[in-house]
């Protein structure tokens, strides 16, 4: 997923960091941003969603199968986007 983010690095109104970027200036962009990514991780869920959600971002999951904490409680769906791995590259700008 994150190599098919790249391709829209340098799109209008989108910001890919590099894949190391400092954790400071990290937290300062996804901070400025209404929409922010949060692809699945190696795991069965993301601590991506989590540092999103803090920076009062909309996450964008980008995730077929992960695992979203108390979602028998948490209605995700009404603060957040759900976008197809398949589909993850240039479609997602649009």
């Amino acid at each position: 997923v994150r190599n098919d983010l790249q391709t829209l690095n340098g799109r209008a109104n989108f910001s890919i960091g590099y894949r190391f970027a400092r954790i400071t200036e990290y937290f300062e962009r996804i901070g400025d941003c209404h929409f922010c990514f949060a692809p699945k991780g190696l795991g069965y869920w993301s601590n991506r969603l989590y540092e999103v959600l803090f920076a009062g971002c909309i996450p964008v999951i980008l995730s077929d199968h992960i695992g979203l904490p108390f979602d028998d409680i948490v209605d995700w769906g009404s603060f957040s986007l759900k976008w197809p791995m398949a589909e993850v590259g240039p479609a997602l700008a649009e």
